[in-house]
């Protein structure tokens, strides 16, 4: 029975329910009052229910009885169970105790309180670790102490025995074969577990001593052999010069074989070390003993602290061992050269091999002295220029790697891998970085220090006064180009043999974009600037502008002085000198065999090819996808090409602006003489023919005079005459138009047509006096001028047939009607407009 069925049943009755469950059944048993009154009925009801109670009493009672019972069971069995739970709870503690002992006893000291001793377990398992560690070293240490042993025995085989073939060098094959077994046993494990990887990397330790030990070994024997070679050698006197055909025989002799032996223990090695990968023989053994006593006295003289170990003086040592090469030449290429034909090392030229071991202390001295000198750029420079002469007199001499062991060997850095090509010391320094970078930035502050200079000199935009002869050669001009562009020139041909003993395309297309262009381009900028300026200054809106040729315009200069008259030509002239003189300059140096290399260089190489194509001043360089036309048209140029076509147009702008300047300036003081070609008052005395000159004539004609005499003395032969051409073509038209064309028709008398031919001819005449080495044919710009005279100045009587003659011409037959006529320039309109001037012209 549920727990909350008992506890309902043992909860005391309730009236209400009893009273509710009473009369549900009477009104079940008695539907009607009739059953109710029926006779009996009710008795045997009560007889019945008192009965059934009675019997229900007797069960209470007995279950009463029994629960009491259960009670009593239930307590004493909980009793019981209770005692049994507290001793298995003393036994579980117990328990608890013994295994925490226990554990204790497996647990390390190490882990718990100081002071504990270790337990059996731990020292157990200690011991075997060292057991094992030990049986390890062991290993390792009987390799060892064979190693060396064979090491022992091969230096005492080779102090004791003579090389006469490789069996000499049997301990030593012994000692190279028990390497190479030792080392093939640790290879051969592939992908070691963890567990392994540190016995592993013992294994590698102990590799790598092993081959340490065979080196020494290798470098004792060749030190016993060095030794001895070094003692014949110092009995002829090295590392003095040698004149060995005064040295005895027996010397010469014990030289000999020496050497020979030496070169045979190298033979040998190379034999015995055929299979090893990590061998490295080096140079020729013999040549590279007898440098030491030449590097040592280096190391005394430039590494130590002797007065000679300058860090501001790269040339001692540079130039000490150029010497010592020098010195020595005459005895490596016959003696040594001659022993080396003995053996079969026969192609190795034996000078440069022996240059090529001088090498190496140079290179230590350059890499430990180089950065103290980073922050100091003329002794960076100085030292990179020192080391380019040194690989220059090397080249001299002969030096080079052809015929000597660095085409087989591994190659230091100065040797281009790919061409097999020394490129010298110098690429110990150019060949890092930022050490390059600090020099290009060395050389770009003073060269930008140097063009600074030039301008801001007084005499920058001086004529120069002497003629260059070189300058007349070389650029195939006859002009004197300004102080300024001379010295930007001479400025760009020093950086360009700054860098021009450099090694590598990379680095001269560096310094060429970096130090050389910006200077050409600063210049262009400047000339430009000053254009600008004149023009702004000569405008109608005059202000103080900076930047003129001469300096500056301040507030109390009058600008009309900077840009009138000779003077103002006279800058323009200055201006346009030196942009064609820089233009021809760059385009001789285009044609320069060292700039035409780096720019086919630029044109093959990708690398090369890219700076070139984001530097707005060189010209697109050849692409892979070039056609043929492209490919022809970029090798007819040069590096210099786009530089070369700015200054051109530069120089075209000056002579433009020479002649508007000259033009706008004769033409203004010609407006008087224009506007008074009526007033009679202003002529001169009438002349032997009976013609006057005007006043106001004389002006505009003594600066005309004035202006072309300067561009005459001033400029090229070709340049004056094209500006001449230019200015009196264009005065020609303005003299026509307005002091003959404007006139109205019919007003024009013979006698005044005359006066104005004459005036006209005194145009032509003053050219002609003022140009007269210079231009041939000073009448040509004024033909037009000339031939409108020629038409107003015929007599009367033949005058008449002039007319009818140009107005019964038709356009077709000009040719004809000028030839008639004695005309060359003018058209059939202005004819017909001339003859109408006269007064005489009826038509």
């Amino acid at each position: 029975m549920a727990a909350t069925t008992i506890q309902r049943l043992l909860q005391p009755i309730d009236p209400s329910t009893s009273e509710d469950r009473t009369l549900a059944l009477l009104n079940a048993q008695f539907p009607s009052l009739a059953e109710v009154e029926r006779e009996g009925t009710l008795q045997t009801i009560a007889e019945d229910t008192r009965k059934k109670t009675e019997e229900l009493r007797a069960e209470l009672q007995q279950s009463q009885h029994s629960i009491h019972k259960l009670i009593r069971d239930t307590i004493c069995t909980a009793h019981q169970h209770l005692s049994t739970a507290r001793e298995l709870s003393l036994t579980r503690h117990v328990l608890e105790d013994e295994l925490v002992s226990l554990a204790g006893d497996l647990v390390s000291p190490l882990r718990s309180d100081l002071g504990q001793s270790p337990t059996l377990l731990e020292d157990l398992e200690s011991l075997h670790r060292n057991l094992k560690e030990l049986e390890g070293v062991k290993s390792y240490v009987v390799i060892v102490e064979r190693m060396l042993r064979l090491s022992e025995a091969a230096v005492t085989q080779a102090q004791t025995t003579s090389l006469s073939s490789t069996a000499s060098l049997s301990e030593y094959r012994r000692l190279q074969d028990f390497v190479s077994f030792v080392s093939s046993h640790f290879s051969a494990v592939e992908n070691p577990s963890k567990a392994e990887a540190q016995e592993q990397t013992q294994s590698l330790n102990i590799v790598s001593f092993l081959y340490k030990v065979r080196d020494r070994t290798w470098s004792d024997i060749k030190g016993i052999f060095s030794a001895k070679l070094l003692e014949s050698a110092e009995q002829m006197g090295w590392p003095q010069p040698i004149e060995y055909s005064s040295i005895s025989a027996l010397d010469r002799t014990n030289f000999e074989t020496s050497f020979l032996d030496f070169v045979r223990l190298q033979d040998a090695g190379e034999e015995i070390h055929t299979s090893d990968s990590r061998w490295q023989p080096g140079g020729i053994y013999p040549i590279q003993s007898l440098t030491s006593p030449i590097t040592l006295r280096f190391k005394f003289h430039f590494e130590g602290k002797r007065d000679t170990n300058r860090i501001d003086k790269p040339e001692w040592y540079f130039t000490h061992m150029a010497n010592v090469a020098h010195t020595h030449r005459a005895f490596f290429t016959s003696i040594i050269q001659r022993l080396m034909s003995q053996t079969k090392h026969k192609n190795i030229n034996a000078f440069r091999e022996f240059i090529l071991h001088l090498l190496s202390p140079i290179t230590r001295k350059l890499r430990t002295s180089v950065p103290r000198i980073l922050q100091h750029p003329s002794l960076l420079a100085h030292t990179v220029y020192q080391s380019l002469a040194f690989d220059a007199s090397l080249r001299e001499e002969g030096f080079s790697l052809e015929g000597t062991t660095a085409q087989k060997s591994n190659q230091p850095r100065g040797i281009d891998k790919k061409n097999d090509q020394w490129e010298g010391m110098s690429e110990e320094i150019l060949g890092r970085k930022e050490w390059f970078e600090a020099w290009v930035e060395g050389e770009r502050k003073f060269a930008d220090d140097q063009y600074n200079g030039i301008i801001s000199s007084s005499d920058a935009w001086k004529i120069a006064d002497d003629a260059d002869a070189t300058d007349m050669t070389d650029l195939e001009v006859d002009f004197r180009p300004t102080n300024s562009a001379r010295r930007v020139k001479a400025l760009v041909e020093q950086i360009t043999e700054r860098y021009q003993p450099l090694p590598r395309f990379a680095s001269r297309t560096r310094f060429l974009i970096a130090v050389q262009i910006p200077i050409l381009e600063s210049y262009h900028s400047r000339i430009s600037s000053s254009l600008d300026a004149f023009e702004t200054l000569s405008s109608s809106f005059v202000r103080a502008v900076p930047g003129a040729l001469a300096g500056q315009v301040g507030h109390n200069t009058d600008s009309r002085s900077l840009t009138s008259g000779v003077e103002g030509v006279g800058r323009l002239v200055k201006a346009g000198v030196s942009a064609h003189y820089i233009a021809g300059a760059m385009d001789r140096w285009g044609e320069d065999m060292f700039f035409l290399e780096l720019w086919s260089e630029i044109n093959e190489r990708a690398a090369l090819r890219a700076r070139a194509e984001i530097h707005p001043l060189l010209p697109d360089p050849l692409s892979k996808m070039a056609t043929a036309q492209d490919v022809e048209v970029v090798s007819k140029g040069t590096i210099f090409q786009e530089l070369v076509s700015q200054y051109q147009t530069l120089g075209r702008r000056a002579e433009d602006m020479i002649v508007r300047h000259v033009h706008t300036e004769v033409e203004t003081a010609s407006k008087a003489y224009f506007a008074s070609q009526w007033d009679l008052s202003q002529n001169a005395p009438p002349n032997e023919k009976g013609l006057t000159i005007p006043t106001t004539l004389v002006v505009p004609i003594s600066l005309l005079s004035s202006h072309l005499g300067f561009l005459a003395r001033s400029l090229p032969n070709a340049t004056s005459v094209t500006l001449y051409r230019r200015i009196a073509s264009s005065l020609a038209s303005v003299i026509l138009q307005k002091r003959i064309l404007q006139r109205p028709s019919g007003r024009l008398p013979l006698t005044e047509a005359r006066q104005i031919a004459e005036e006209s001819m005194l145009w032509v005449e003053t050219c002609r006096m003022t140009m007269d080495r210079t231009v041939r044919r000073a009448e040509g710009p004024w033909s037009r001028l000339l031939d409108a005279m020629k038409i107003l100045t015929v007599e009367a009587d033949k005058f008449r047939s002039v007319v009818d003659l140009v107005f019964s011409t038709k356009s077709d037959d000009l040719e004809k009607l000028q030839y008639e006529l004695g005309v060359t320039e003018l058209g059939l309109s202005e004819l017909i407009s001339v003859v109408r001037l006269r007064e005489d012209c009826w038509r």
